[in-house]
């Protein structure tokens, strides 16, 4: 893979036709990365809603809240281990 970066931020991805196992094809949600990642609509931080469903109200809040208000309450309410999961992606070229 190969990224064109100036001044710290990715501005290109694109595949390394020098790679044997892709030979420089990359997929569609890789190849548009820098797109998405510096897009300004892109949400990064959490978001509440207010009032009722499907209004499209919300506001922003804090990591801490929404891990509070969100997800550890769903985590509480099934009490199993399944509640959790861990996901890890990763590429090993053999």
């Amino acid at each position: 893979m190969r990224v064109t970066v100036e001044n710290g931020k990715a501005l290109k991805v694109s595949g390394d036709p020098d790679h044997p196992p892709t030979q420089g094809v990359l997929c569609t949600k890789v190849s548009r990365y820098a797109d998405r990642v510096h897009h300004p609509d892109r949400l990064t931080v959490p978001l509440k809603r207010i009032g009722a469903k499907g209004e499209g109200r919300f506001v922003p809040i804090s990591w801490t809240e929404a891990f509070d208000e969100i997800g550890l309450p769903r985590v509480k309410q099934d009490e199993s281990s399944a509640s959790i999961r861990m996901r890890v992606l990763a590429w090993r070229q053999r």
